[in-house]
């Protein structure tokens, strides 16, 4: 077999945990249609359906491949090169893991890597696939192009990189897996750039810092040659501080900070076409709701509360808390058509509300405290199949786990932890229709389903250091059980399996299709290096750059 080339097959009720970098995390295009219950082995072997579809254009570069049959195969015909991807640009195939999982009749190829963006790619399904009753599936080309995808920014070590400037800039990862600096913007110092998570028309807009233009308003597609100031706002080394990148209405809109004031700007993408909206202090957390752009805003009589953009302007939703004071709306949430917010009113105090956009209601007091008394502290808000998760201290229970529908009613304390003194929770983290948690009163990791009955203790910890999820199970750092590393779950009690000792794991962020380690290196005082995981020991390595820098860190 061609050592490129991998092949698993998934057993009816298996669980596969494949090995190897091949086996990384991707966000996998949701099949059209699923396989019937009643399965036919009397008619002949057909495709059901393809993911990515036949000419289908924006498709994820972090994709897997699927075919689904419409009957079950004989595994003895299924040969490691059944599927294979090529680039259409430079003919080349992409090595990747090819699994079969019986129980939905599907085949999939997850590349070892994310593809090119921007690319057309050609699926060529081989012929010799039979089913049980050997009828003969024949061949079958199909293409699909990626989408334009480049987003991931980089910190790195100056005193450690001999040729390349290793300052903070924008970095993305190449179609090989590994990382390049996108461009150099402030070469003899540090261009500090936001990561660039709105993407408008295909090109990410952030901001970034230079000598000449302080921090203004920068735009990449990602690469080398299309990086470049979009525009210089407050002209001169004077920084306009431009931040909150929201799409709404087919228009990008940003704000900057000048002398006190922010000012909202939208722009179809042209510089010239530039245009500033309206202007308050404090002008910031731009949500758009049910077709609203909705922000939070500072004036002298009111104090900061909910503003939504009109066709002349903006008007404010509601002065829930009458007077300067304000009702100092936020943190936020969006859940379906509903944004959630903790704010103070002038009979509750501190208490939950949502708005459409139109109107803003109240949806629970939670703590029944009059408006002073007490402190709510919305925190860890999180949309969970169609209702709103988050912590908040009612002034009896201390920080505990809430579930809201959107109702008085249906507003209520999931379960008591460390009953009369919750402490709050760590590294909240949905996974496969659950939602986890660190508790950080007693050590212990915790999953629910937001109810009473389906909140289950999985394991204790002595020390915390994140969460993440990927495909292969729930990545952990802590020490437990007297032992230190990184562990696997699959979310079930007791079921921690320690993968990983080799370097001590500082942190846990999100990397591109994989989970992000920051490690200490014990090799170089005072550097750190950047690992990838799926999981697996074997699934653990630590990243290359195009430049062999070794110790990029992701921010």
């Amino acid at each position: 077999m061609d050592q490129k080339r991998k092949i698993s097959l998934k057993p009816k009720d298996a669980i596969m945990k494949p090995a190897g970098f091949a086996a990384l995390t991707l966000a996998a295009i949701a099949v059209g249609c699923g396989p019937t219950d009643d399965k036919d082995n009397t008619t002949d072997l057909t495709i059901q359906s393809i993911s990515p579809a036949q000419d289908s254009t924006d498709v994820d570069v972090r994709a897997e491949l699927s075919v689904q049959f419409s009957q079950d195969i004989d595994t003895d015909t299924l040969l490691d090169d059944h599927i294979q991807l090529l680039s259409s640009v430079t003919g080349k195939e992409i090595p990747g893991l090819l699994t079969y999982d019986a129980d939905s009749r599907t085949l999939t190829f997850t590349p070892d890597f994310i593809l090119a963006s921007d690319t057309e790619y050609q699926v060529q399904f081989a012929a010799g696939l039979t089913d049980e009753q050997k009828s003969l599936l024949p061949a079958q080309d199909w293409t699909f192009t990626t989408n334009h995808d480049y987003q991931t920014v980089f910190r790195s070590t100056t005193e450690q990189c001999v040729e390349a400037d290793c300052d903070t800039e924008l970095w993305a990862w190449g179609e090989d897996g590994k990382a390049f600096q996108v461009a150099d913007i402030h070469p003899t110092d540090s261009s500090d750039p936001s990561v660039p998570t709105v993407r408008y028309k295909d090109l990410y807009y952030f901001s970034a810092e230079t000598d000449a233009e302080g921090r203004e308003v920068w735009v990449t597609d990602g690469t080398p040659s299309y990086t470049k100031l979009f525009a210089d706002i407050v002209e001169g080394p004077i920084s306009s501080k431009p931040e909150n990148f929201t799409v709404h209405d087919d228009l990008l809109f940003f704000t900057t900070q000048s002398e006190g004031i922010n000012t909202l700007w939208k722009t179809n993408g042209s510089a010239d076409n530039l245009e500033a909206v309206v202007e308050y202090s404090e002008l910031r957390n731009l949500n758009v709701v049910n077709g609203h752009l909705v922000f939070s805003a500072y004036e002298e009589a009111t104090g900061v509360e909910l503003y939504v953009l009109t066709d002349e302007g903006a008007t404010m939703l509601d002065d829930l808390n009458e007077g300067a004071e304000g009702s100092a709306p936020g943190p936020f949430q969006l859940v379906g058509d509903q944004l959630f917010f903790q704010a103070t009113d002038d009979e509750n105090g501190d208490a939950l509300f949502k708005t459409d956009g139109e109107t803003i209601t109240l949806v629970s007091d939670v703590d029944n405290a009059a408006k002073g008394r007490h402190d709510l502290n919305v925190d860890d808000m999180l949309a969970f199949n169609g209702r709103l998760f988050f912590t908040a201290d009612d002034g009896e229970h201390g920080t505990q786990p809430w579930i809201s529908d959107g109702t008085a009613e249906g507003t209520v304390m999931i379960t008591e932890l460390n009953e009369g003194n919750g402490y709050g929770l760590d590294s909240v983290v949905e996974w496969q229709g659950e939602i986890y948690f660190a508790e950080k009163a007693n050590d212990i990791l915790w999953k629910t389903d937001g109810t009473s009955e389906g909140t289950i203790e999985i394991a204790d910890y002595l020390s915390w250091g994140g969460m993440m999820s990927t495909d292969n199970g729930l990545v952990i750092s802590a020490i437990t059980n007297g032992e230190k590393g990184l562990w696997l779950s699959q979310g079930e009690p007791n079921d921690l399996e320690l993968f990983y000792t080799q370097k001590e794991v500082t942190d846990l962020s999100s990397g591109p299709n994989r989970t992000g380690i920051f490690v200490n290196d014990p090799l170089l005082a005072n550097t750190h290096s950047f690992h990838l995981t799926d999981g697996t020991f074997e699934g653990t390595v630590e990243i290359q750059t195009e430049q062999g820098l070794y110790f990029p860190v992701p921010r």
